[in-house]
């Protein structure tokens, strides 16, 4: 009687060791730390909660340090050669113009029309930080004089002064007039902002309005739709959130404990910025909506699982234990690899986006940590509020029996339309270009991008490059400096994408007496003699924005009509072929200006995030290898990553939707969101594997307890950031989240498809010897 009693005892033993077992997943490498940490939680809830209360809070102290910066020098490397070109231009010609544009009924050649200018231009002269404004009413032209602002009928412009003034201060039919308003160096980017606020309220009472162009209002721009676009996409997504959670487990506190739990990471986040001085700007301003939708996914999992479990065990703290157990490791490893996907935006150089990757990784982190630590804190101390948390979870999702037949019947078929799609996608991918248009940064019909292309039809170049000539003090005031920079404006005139240039030249030509009308220059010392004279009489201000004050730099401003930075680049080529050619004994010529800088960003950005998404898919895929300690695991868990990314910047190509600053990001962010699905699918696979199931049947088991969180997580990733996308009021931001919609949509179902077929098809083959 002993033995069978011995032998019943030992096998029931054994069964309770293979049960404990397969509630797990068994990973040694994490598995002992695994287990302290639940039963630390699970033991301690209330210290668990205040702790994670209280650390929250105190990052959260961070939060009084935040501050905005919509610099677009946050593009460029701190030091690099273009930002200190573009620094030296500023400090030697000013800072960049902020351009207004007004139109009358009357043409500005109408003494009323010329009076309401000259009105407009001296209240414009008077705000704070305005270091200089210039318009047709104060240019110390003399022949200007005759044709504006007097009674008799003016003559049409005509000769040289035609090319100083017309299609730059005044359009071609008389109507519209610019004022150039030229800040001082001592403003930073909250100023520059005021200054348009101010410049627009002033605008507010010309008849017809104003039109406001240039880098200080485009920064205003790019504030107010990020603001506008946060937190219109944050109350989307928290909608989302709210009817998917509801709608799934149908229990308010089900709903609101998530909630709680990324509102905590977003206090966390916001201080971690706030204390590293990491300003807020038009990307890191996306973290906000971002989290609600990323954040929620290790959450729902969790949730889920404790909800299937309680179906088996009625007690809360069984079901939880279990719950943890399963999930704890898939998730810390998307959580990983999302933070993976975000910090690959730091291996470039660009400040912006090291911001942005940084403080979105850290969120994630933020959020994975409460999600294991607050939430089941928080789960263990509500049931004495809420007997229905531990109720099972009352809808069904699509029965796994109709993915048994589509993967069972129609594995090949399935196989066959994937290898379809990615040749197909190859090919759009070869059909990729690379281009940025600055104007295509706003939607168009926000107001930046109507009042651009209002000034692109009624005036010259809205998107100017400037070339800054450099000698020795008193050069260019030589013949043979001034003949250098006229005989490069000269070359420049019929380049098919230059509209016109301006510089020292042009004024000379107009305002000298001896040389007006003529539209030559000086062919003596005499006559240049006497012009140096008149030129230090002349306006200073005026002077100083063409020729500094010890005459060793001048100033080409490049009128053109690019806004595009694969046009911009090919025009900063030839104009730099074209100085090395006619600037030579001394002098150089440097391509600058906002656009320049911009355009050069842009080409080291798409460089450098090619670079970071190879650097995110190896070490991903050494992360889940080393975690998992299989290589085949690894190997199955990026397949529906790399079909993915092919597809994605497929259909870039097929649509002919150009790699911009905006969605050459979507790769690597993209990246570390999609594999989540993958990882979950293959944690539960190969859990079943080590509790002797056959593959067949694992695969199905998996999909059963996989396919609830992994469908509504992609529903609320998918579904936020395409309420990310409709509620954008930046181009860019509205292409960024739409294709990273469409990256998550392919992620569940090549998870749900493509993966169990690979893995019905190759895992016994490549596991045989085994």
């Amino acid at each position: 009687m002993l033995p069978v009693v011995a032998e019943f005892c030992l096998i029931t033993h054994f069964c309770r060791e293979i049960e404990f077992k397969c509630n797990k997943i068994e990973i040694p490498t994490v598995n002992s730390h695994k287990t302290l940490i639940i039963d630390s939680i699970l033991r301690r809830p209330w210290t668990i909660l205040l702790l994670a209360v209280i650390v929250t809070l105190l990052l959260g102290s961070g939060i009084r340090h935040l501050r905005f910066e919509m610099s677009t020098e946050r593009l460029l490397l701190s030091g690099s050669e273009t930002l200190q070109t573009l620094q030296q231009f500023r400090e030697t010609f000013g800072n960049d113009d902020l351009l207004v544009v007004v139109q009358d009924e009357h043409t500005f050649s109408h003494p009323e029309a010329y009076a309401r200018l000259k009105n407009l231009t001296e209240r414009l002269s008077a705000l704070p930080g305005v270091e200089h404004v210039t318009s047709l009413a104060n240019m110390p032209i003399p022949s200007l004089s005759s044709l504006f602002g007097g009674t008799r009928k003016p003559k049409p412009l005509s000769g040289p002064l035609k090319g100083l003034v017309q299609d730059i201060l005044i359009s071609g039919d008389g109507t519209v007039a610019a004022i150039h308003i030229n800040p001082s160096l001592e403003l930073d980017d909250n100023a520059l902002i005021g200054l348009v606020v101010s410049v627009d309220e002033i605008g507010q009472q010309w008849p017809n309005g104003l039109y406001l162009v240039g880098a200080p209002s485009v920064k205003k721009g790019m504030m107010d739709a990020a603001v506008k676009d946060t937190v219109s996409a944050t109350l989307i997504a928290v909608l989302l959130v709210v009817l998917v959670l509801g709608y799934i487990f149908r229990d308010p506190w089900s709903v609101l404990v998530p909630l709680v739990t990324i509102l905590l990471s977003l206090i966390a986040v916001a201080g971690f910025m706030g204390l590293f001085d990491i300003p807020l700007s038009s990307w890191t301003l996306l973290i906000v909506p971002l989290l609600f939708v990323i954040g929620i996914a290790g959450l729902v999992h969790i949730l889920a699982n404790y909800k299937r479990q309680c179906i088996s065990h009625q007690q809360p703290l069984v079901a939880l234990r279990y719950a943890l157990q399963r999930n704890m490791v898939p998730c810390l490893l998307t959580s990983i690899t999302t933070m993976l996907g975000f910090l690959s935006l730091t291996l470039g150089e660009t400040p912006v986006l090291q911001d942005f990757g940084i403080s979105a990784a850290f969120g994630v982190g933020a959020a994975f940590i409460l999600s294991i630590t607050f939430m089941p804190a928080v789960l263990m101390l509500l049931p004495r509020l809420s007997s229905r948390l531990c109720n099972s979870i009352k809808v069904k999702m699509p029965s796994i029996g109709v993915l048994r037949v589509a993967i069972g019947k129609g594995g090949y078929p399935i196989i066959g339309v994937t290898v379809l799609l990615c040749a197909v996608a190859t090919y759009g991918v070869s059909r990729i270009s690379v281009d940025t248009n600055i104007l295509k940064v706003f939607k168009d019909g926000h107001p930046v991008s109507v009042a651009h292309n209002f000034v692109k039809q009624h005036l010259a170049g809205n998107v100017p490059l400037e070339v800054m000539v450099e000698g020795q003090p008193g050069q260019m005031m030589s013949l043979e400096a001034l003949k250098s920079i006229n005989d490069f404006q000269r070359n420049l005139e019929h380049h098919p994408l230059v509209l016109r240039t301006i510089s020292l030249i042009d004024v000379m030509k107009n305002a000298t007496p001896s040389w007006a009308g003529g539209g030559v220059l000086p062919n003596s010392r005499f006559s240049l003699g006497t012009w140096s004279v008149m030129a230090k009489l002349a306006d200073k201000k005026l002077m100083s924005k063409l020729i500094n004050n010890d005459r060793s730099m001048a100033r080409i401003t490049v009128l053109t009509k690019v806004s595009g930075t694969r046009d911009t680049e090919v025009l900063m080529s030839d104009l730099n072929r074209t100085s090395e050619r006619f600037f030579k004994g001394g002098l150089r010529g440097h391509v600058t200006g906002t656009m320049a800088a911009y355009t050069k960003a842009i080409e080291r950005l798409v460089n450098q995030q090619i670079i970071s998404f190879q650097g995110a898919c190896t070490t991903i895929f050494l992360t889940i290898v080393l975690v998992f300690r299989s290589l085949k695991v690894g190997l199955f868990s990026v397949i529906p990553n790399l079909l993915t990314v092919l597809t994605v910047f497929g259909v870039m190509g097929l649509g002919l939707v150009q790699l911009d600053f905006f969605n050459v990001m979507v790769a690597s962010i993209a990246l570390g969101i999609a594999v989540d699905n993958a990882i979950h699918f293959m944690a539960r696979f190969q859990h079943r594997l080590v509790c002797g199931s056959r593959v067949p049947r694992a695969v199905w088991l998996s999909l059963k307890e996989v396919q609830t969180p992994i469908i509504t997580t992609s529903l609320i990733l998918g579904l936020g950031f395409m309420g990310i996308a409709f509620s954008a009021s930046l181009g860019g931001t509205e292409r960024f989240a739409m294709f990273t919609a469409l990256a998550i949509s392919v992620s569940l179902l090549a998870t749900l498809f493509v993966l169990p077929v690979l893995v019905l098809r190759l895992w016994r083959d490549l596991g045989r010897k085994q």
